[in-house]
């Protein structure tokens, strides 16, 4: 068996592989606009030089929230930046939060339907109003948070050790 990966003629990006037990195959197997290169490269992280024909570096572009991303040169994958791990289990907390209080509302808003002047249900209301804002802040300066621009990019274009 005979692995060959294929590229976009026109960009150099792979676009998947083929194994062959029969070079003669290849012509048959490679798409229009398409060219084929033997080995077994890595396609996430390399692509090929369309000038010279040769593999080299590629770094991808990074996922969306790109803030959230960076790029791990020895697995040669974009990474999840643990910082946005953590922003986004405190985000999933604040919104559980948030929805456990207003589960717990029903009540004193229904208390409260039923006697405008009962102190305590009015106290309780304004306790899951003043909690729940306090939820919604951490779920905006989290949002606010995910939304800045990544420092410095990597480059791409290195020649790779073969």
């Amino acid at each position: 068996m005979t692995t060959y990966c294929i590229f976009d003629t026109a960009t150099g990006l792979f676009k998947g592989k083929l194994s062959l037990q029969d070079g003669a195959q290849l012509a048959a197997n490679v798409p229009a606009g398409c060219g084929a290169i033997h080995g077994d490269h890595d396609i996430y992280a390399s692509r090929v030089d369309v000038q010279t024909g040769e593999v080299i570096e590629y770094i991808p572009p990074a996922p969306e929230p790109e803030s959230d991303h960076e790029w791990n040169p020895d697995s040669r994958r974009w990474t999840v930046q643990p910082a946005s791990i953590e922003r986004s289990t405190q985000r999933a907390i604040a919104v559980a939060e948030l929805e456990a209080l207003d589960r717990k509302q029903a009540r004193a808003a229904a208390e409260l339907l039923l006697d405008a002047k009962d102190a305590t249900a009015r106290a309780f209301f304004e306790k899951f109003a003043a909690e729940k804002e306090a939820q919604r802040r951490i779920i905006r300066e989290i949002d606010a948070q995910t939304k800045t621009p990544q420092q410095g990019r990597a480059s791409s274009g290195q020649k790779l050790k073969t």
